[in-house]
């Protein structure tokens, strides 16, 4: 897999400030510092790293690794990003459901810079309301409601 093209001196698409203004992240889980391209399909976003944020201290700290969680927080982050630019005026709230067949190919270390291409599968379309089932954590907990609950959700409407 061949990385998409990055010039730094180039000026971003979307850069910290912007950024702020459409996620609600915030230092120290704000994982994204600028949007180089984006489409209706796709976008582009970078991760500076540097040996001053705290998760490096205490991540191998002989060695610091970037852990993987957090570079999955950072995906989240610029796909999060993509759906809320497509999304028009309003207030919305994205939330990351799943992720398949994740693979690391290399470790990240303090000053690398990591470029992400997030590709959008399927398109989302609000449905008024959606019965859904209680959740259940772990423990056997119930997650959120009661069952039956009526929400606005999005859900998957491409195909159907």
């Amino acid at each position: 897999v061949q990385a998409p093209k990055y010039d730094p001196n180039k000026a971003p698409i979307m850069d910290t400030n912007k950024i702020r203004a459409m996620l609600p992240h915030r230092w120290p889980f704000l994982m994204v510092d600028k949007i180089i391209e984006m489409s209706d399909k796709y976008v582009v976003g970078i991760k500076n790293t540097t040996y001053n944020e705290t998760f490096f201290n205490g991540h191998f700290p002989k060695e610091p690794v970037m852990p993987g969680v957090l570079l999955l927080e950072a995906m989240a982050q610029c796909g999060g990003l993509l759906v809320l630019s497509l999304m028009g005026e309003g207030e919305y709230s994205t939330y990351l459901l799943r992720m398949d067949k994740v693979k690391f190919r290399q470790k990240v270390v303090p000053g690398d810079t990591v470029i992400f291409k997030m590709v959008l599968t399927a398109r989302l379309r609000i449905y008024e309301r959606l019965r859904f089932r209680r959740g259940q954590h772990g423990s056997g907990r119930p997650v959120h409601g009661t069952d039956n609950e009526t929400l606005k959700r999005y859900i998957k409407a491409d195909d159907e």
